[in-house]
């Protein structure tokens, strides 16, 4: 139960073989491939593991309204469920929110508020937590990533009696100019909110924007940029070295040519496999 809103958005996508059936989509997706289903989650997913590069193509309105009349009773069990035992903090001070703020709405914006305000610092070395994970890192380390911050929010929203989960996903990518295609690297990966509210169904929000909008608006080399933490376990990765002009130069290049070389190999089997069913069956419908 969606409803599209906005400007559509149509887009190729090519992926590699990762043995996993989760598919790259925006959000509000939809796709005419036989291969691909769309879950009760809104994302896509193929039918059997990609095990090998893949092309598929698929539309987006990334205003969507997603689950916008309701949480059916699972659901809602689903999606303010909570650990026993952990958190004594976390829970109190989501208590204390709620009798501040009893407008959910409200309620959002001002935990946004908390994260921007207080001294959270983003980092890819964080201290170890203990049991209390939640409590630790909201009101002692107050240091860690976009999973630190989508978890915690998410906990507390949750304590307060709000539907949210963690979205796990990429957030960002790197233009090629020669080739005019998005890269997305495995170092894209984030972790952001989604809150439902009445009306609005499921909305994303991201507390890690509230603590280093650079993240979200220049990438992670650039959050990272005074850390020197930036794929330092990658010494070999050339993408570590992009701000280097030849290096990316060369890098952007052969990726280049890799991307075509691809895309003329899955679009000559696309089209030789529809050619031969045409010619010998009169159809493409291979059902």
């Amino acid at each position: 139960p969606w409803q599209p809103a906005g400007d559509e958005i149509s887009y190729k996508v090519m992926t590699g073989a990762s043995q996993q059936r989760w598919a790259f989509s925006l959000r509000g997706a939809t796709t005419s491939d036989s291969n691909m289903v769309l879950t009760r989650d809104f994302m896509l997913q193929a039918r059997r593991p990609f095990t090998q590069t893949t092309a598929y193509r698929a539309s987006s309105w990334p205003d969507s309204l997603l689950d916008p009349d309701g949480l059916d009773s699972l659901q809602e069990r689903l999606y303010l469920s909570l650990p026993q035992g952990v958190d004594p903090r976390s829970r109190a001070w989501a208590e204390e929110l709620r009798e501040e703020y009893p407008d959910d709405e409200d309620l959002v914006a001002a935990l946004l508020q908390h994260f921007n305000r207080e001294p959270f610092h983003y980092t890819l070395r964080p201290p170890t937590l203990g049991r209390h994970t939640n409590d630790e890192f909201l009101f002692d380390t107050q240091r860690g990533f976009c999973a630190h911050y989508a978890g915690a929010m998410t906990f507390v929203l949750r304590a307060a009696g709000i539907p949210a989960r963690v979205v796990a996903g990429y957030q960002g990518g790197e233009l090629n100019p020669r080739g005019n295609y998005v890269l997305v690297h495995q170092f894209d990966a984030h972790a952001w909110v989604e809150v439902w509210l009445p009306g609005q169904g499921w909305v994303s929000v991201d507390p890690t924007f509230q603590v280093a909008p650079e993240r979200i608006e220049q990438g992670l080399q650039q959050a990272l940029q005074g850390e020197g933490s930036f794929l330092e376990d990658s010494p070999l990765s050339a993408a570590r070295y992009r701000n280097i002009d030849w290096v990316n130069r060369l890098r952007l290049g052969w990726d280049e040519v890799n991307f075509q070389w691809q895309m003329r190999v899955l679009s000559y089997q696309s089209e030789r496999q529809g050619d031969f069913f045409r010619r010998w069956l009169g159809t493409t419908d291979w059902q």
